[in-house]
């Protein structure tokens, strides 16, 4: 089985990914993680972010499977360069024939466009939204408690030019999948999210999931 889970910035589906596919003991793809492996190569090595074709002669060759989601990956020079690369047709292409590869069983996928182009015939696909002044606080939260030096404007910021280009990009566009389920997590913790999802997804009469 395969459940995506697709949505905006700050909407936690990260986290809500993760906790599903722990409580059905599948594995866990965060789709956005391979494009902050491959922008944090491009600045490591020095490429030139505006030569397409060496950017994307590199990512065949990369080996993304090396890598773990450490927090150098979450740094601001990724945040400031991973949408040169993301907004590549060539490099979604890329990077979503590798996801496709490396699905071997029962996986929970999260990211922008999880649902409606990396695993378009996924079993159960959802799309978490949330206003921008709840993703706002919940991403000012989450910075406190991880100690990040993220202020709250930057925040403010940085979500609103997510969102701009995440809605209006020319492949990859941030859209709720076909049949996708929408939850709107506005007055939801993540613990009631993943009840919502978990309600959806559950098991049959012999205690097995439903599929």
């Amino acid at each position: 089985m395969v459940i995506t889970i697709d949505g905006p910035s700050g909407v936690g589906k990260g986290e809500v990914g993760r906790r599903i596919a722990s409580k059905f003991g599948y594995d866990f793809i965060d789709s956005g993680i391979y494009y902050r492996i491959l922008t944090y190569e491009v600045i490591k090595r020095k490429l030139n972010f505006s030569d397409d074709n060496q950017i994307i002669l590199f990512a065949k060759f990369l080996d993304f499977s090396s890598y773990s989601d450490d927090d150098y990956l979450h740094s601001n020079a990724i945040d400031n360069k991973v949408e040169v690369i993301a907004d590549k047709p060539e490099i979604r292409n890329l990077i979503n024939k590798y996801i496709v590869s490396i699905i071997k069983g029962d996986t929970v996928i999260s990211g922008r466009d999880a649902g409606s182009l990396i695993v378009p015939n996924a079993d159960y696909k959802f799309f978490l939204e949330g206003s921008y002044q709840e993703r706002v606080n919940r991403r000012y939260k989450q910075s406190i408690e991880e100690n990040s030096m993220m202020d709250y404007n930057t925040i403010c910021r940085n979500i609103k030019e997510r969102d701009n280009y995440d809605y209006n990009r020319e492949y990859g566009r941030l859209m709720v999948p076909y049949q996708g389920i929408v939850i709107n997590t506005n007055n939801l913790s993540i613990d009631e999210t993943v009840k919502r999802i978990f309600n959806v997804v559950k098991v049959n009469d012999d205690g097995e999931l439903k599929r």
